[in-house]
């Protein structure tokens, strides 16, 4: 009889209870799940492929009080910690009026949204709302979090973009609680660079080159230059197919005369020659500037940390 009236409740159900420590469940479904959540936010195969290998070591921490009306939630990865309180508003035991009670957040991406906070389901499930981001086009981050049994918490996110004509990325968690499973899910090193490949081998398409005779350009001077693009492989090939001879530079003194004149040249130096297999020099300044160029593109923090 002193259950809260109406559908949005400011404290929980009695029986529910969402504080604990959490360990995602890593399936291969949801990795699939959680890539397509990330193409529909607009990130690239690459950068996709190395946040489905990692996101296997996600935890969340949750701390439910004062009868449901604060929920703190400390996420928890590679990436670093994003702790958060929500606070609900709604009908409670004494009052079926209320105001909506919006409270000021920073996302794991460092943008100051609005969140707001409501139990549904008689105080079984929570909901929460963070409104006003910018990143990833503009849009607001709906979670659904409950219970699915004593150990496992489901929280389904679902990002609404400003865009209407835009898809609506979904992906749903599931976490166990920790200590019940001690699995503990690997990832592969020699594998992010082969899939992020395959990944962006199967979803490019190669158009065919079309033959042009010629095409003009016009330079900085203001001058127009013709300039013939086409027919120089197909004479190269024809060349080669009369057994041309192709005689090897001796010395460096028989091709000075015959080196191309001008700033840009179509054959390279006969002492210059960049064939070969490299390893990144990954130092600490390459990563800094590597940030900073990601972050030009328009790459969220999160997936800036991820590629670096």
């Amino acid at each position: 009889s002193t259950l809260p009236k109406g559908s949005r409740w400011a404290t929980s159900s009695p029986t529910a209870d969402l504080t604990g420590s959490w360990c995602i469940e890593n399936s291969d479904g949801f990795k699939k799940e959680y890539d397509r959540f990330l193409e529909a936010l607009g990130q690239p195969a690459i950068v996709r492929a190395v946040a489905v290998q990692i996101i296997g070591l996600t935890k969340e921490e949750t701390k439910q009080e004062n009868n449901g009306r604060t929920l703190t939630i400390t996420g928890i990865n590679p990436l670093g910690v994003w702790k958060r309180t929500l606070v609900s508003s709604g009908s409670d035991n004494e009052n079926s009026q209320y105001d909506p009670i919006f409270v000021p957040i920073v996302t794991a991406d460092s943008e100051e949204v609005e969140a707001e906070a409501w139990w549904e389901e008689d105080g079984t499930v929570h909901k929460s709302w963070l409104r006003g981001g910018q990143k990833y086009g503009g849009g607001d981050f709906e979670s659904t979090r409950y219970l699915q049994s004593e150990d496992v918490l489901v929280c389904k996110s679902v990002f609404h973009p400003n865009d209407k004509g835009r898809e609506k990325a979904v992906v749903t968690w599931r976490f166990r609680r920790d200590g019940t499973d001690k699995t503990t899910p690997s990832v592969p090193s020699d594998s992010i660079g082969e899939e992020a490949v395959n990944e962006i081998q199967e979803g490019t398409e190669i158009a065919p080159v079309k033959p042009v005779e010629s095409t003009s350009t016009k330079s900085t001077s203001g001058l127009t230059n013709d300039v013939k693009i086409a027919s120089a492989p197909t004479e190269i090939i024809s060349e080669v197919s009369k057994d041309t001879r192709i005689t090897p530079v001796s010395s460096t003194k028989e091709t000075t005369s015959t080196l191309p004149k001008g700033s840009r040249w179509a054959t390279s130096s006969p002492t210059a020659d960049l064939t070969g297999s490299w390893c990144i020099e990954n130092s600490d300044g390459f990563k800094k500037e590597y940030d900073r160029f990601l972050e030009a593109l328009g790459q969220p923090a999160i997936v800036r940390a991820v590629a670096v």
